[in-house]
Order: structure tokens, then sequence, then C-alpha cells
């Protein structure tokens, strides 16, 4: 079979006009459903937010915990919502209602420290949420008496967000514990 160029540059020009075609739609359906996405995804942030604020009001810390652990699951399965400045408060929210169910036990503070660590992670985060979550990581490293790592996350804690923060305070009950832990360390 002999094809003619003109015969041949007509099919090239319709498979080209094709393939721009498909691409074009295909493009306009990913966008749209990545948009579909978002706008799911900001329901249920707004959601969480609200839920959030009805756990911190609840009479009881355990189920307002259990509600939001089991609203995180939910975000996780969610594209980009995890990646959101609002998740991060909702863990540090999270994390707080941990806190108040039992900060004492070892593996209770694991779960808190997890929660914030994730928190820390999410890019775009206001300085406040920021200053919040290294207040609280400086919490949790106190109680575990490493003042080293409290320090660090209470300096952290005053750099993002200096105006009324309990960091500064703890950092001074930090110091006046130094001299008594140096003299534990190395006897009288």
């Amino acid at each position: 079979m002999i094809v003619s160029k003109r015969n041949l540059l007509k099919t090239v020009a319709l498979w080209v006009g094709a393939l721009g075609a498909a691409y074009a739609v295909g493009g306009w359906g990913r966008d749209r459903w990545a948009a579909i996405q978002r706008e799911e995804g900001d329901k249920l942030v707004r959601t969480a937010a609200q839920l959030a604020q009805e756990a911190r009001e609840a009479a009881d810390p355990g189920a307002a915990a259990r509600s939001l652990a089991e609203l995180s699951k939910q975000l996780g399965r969610i594209p980009g919502a995890k990646d959101r400045p609002e998740y991060a408060g909702f863990l540090t929210d999270l994390a707080s209602l941990e806190a108040v169910q039992g900060a004492g036990d070892p593996a209770q503070r694991r779960r808190i420290r997890g929660l914030l660590d994730e928190a820390w992670q999410v890019e775009g985060l206001s300085a406040r949420v920021r200053a919040r979550i290294a207040l609280d990581q400086g919490a949790m490293a106190a109680l575990d008496g490493d003042l080293d790592a409290a320090e660090t996350w209470y300096r952290s804690s005053l750099e993002a967000d200096p105006s009324g923060n309990p960091a500064a305070e703890r950092l001074e009950t930090i110091a006046r514990a130094r001299p008594v832990e140096r003299r534990e360390r190395t006897g009288p």
C-alpha cells in the first residue's frame, strides 16, 4: 500500500489533534478531580476544627480524644489533608487531650510527642501554632527529665511567638533547676 505524503500528513495531523484533545480533556478532568478533593478536604478540615473546639469544651476528655482520633483516621484518607496547617492545629488539640488523660504515663507521652512531631512537620504553620507545638514538646521533654531538650523546645517556642508565651517562665525554672541537677550529679 502506497501512502501519499499528503495523506500521511493528514493522518499525523488527526492523531496529533486527537492526542491534544485527549490531553486537554484529561487535564481538565484531573484539575476538576483535584478541585473536588480540595473542596471535600476543606469541608472535613472545617468539621475537624469544629469537633476539636467541642472536644476542648467537653466534660469527658477521654471521649473527646477518642472522637478526635477517629477523625484523624478519616483525615488521613483525604489526599493532601495532612499538608494543611489546620491539620497541625488539629493534631496539637489531640495531643492536648491526650495529655489531659495522662501525661504521667511514658507510653502516653510517646504518643503525644508523635502527634506533635507530625504537626511540627506541616509547612505553612502560623507563628502561634509553631509556638504552641514547641511549648508542648518542651513540656513532654521536661516530664521525661530531659531538661536540655525542654530548653531547646522552649527557646523554639519563644522564637516563634514571644508575646505572652509561658516558655520564658519555664526557661527560668529550668535555669533554677540546673545548679541543683549539677550538684546531684557531682555530689556535695
